[in-house]
């Protein structure tokens, strides 16, 4: 019970609309007290699973792409690197057309 009044009150007071990963919450509890509250928070709708393990707010915008596989790197302290491509179309060195991400 204790997990979930925690879980809880920590969704309530995030302030940015960003997604928050489940794995910054196993301070709070067992991995399956976390989980089992996860899933009635989506069930009843106080939250969104916008990816595996990764969670938002109902009343915030979904968020990009970008923006999902960002908070699942830094849940895992993992970096994003620039596609070469990227590179080459910063630098104008290729068509500026060409504009499909790569993850």
């Amino acid at each position: 019970m204790y997990a979930a009044a925690f879980i809880r009150r920590h969704i309530n007071n995030l302030g940015d609309d960003k997604p928050v990963s489940i794995r910054s919450f196993l301070n709070y509890g067992s991995r399956c007290a976390v989980d089992q509250v996860f899933f009635n928070l989506v069930r009843s709708g106080h939250i969104v699973r916008v990816a595996r393990g990764l969670y938002i707010k109902w009343s915030a915008p979904m968020p990009s792409i970008l923006e999902v596989s960002t908070a699942k790197a830094a849940a895992f302290d993992k970096k994003i690197a620039m596609h070469g491509q990227e590179d080459a179309k910063k630098f104008a060195l290729i068509d500026q057309t060409i504009s499909q991400p790569i993850y």
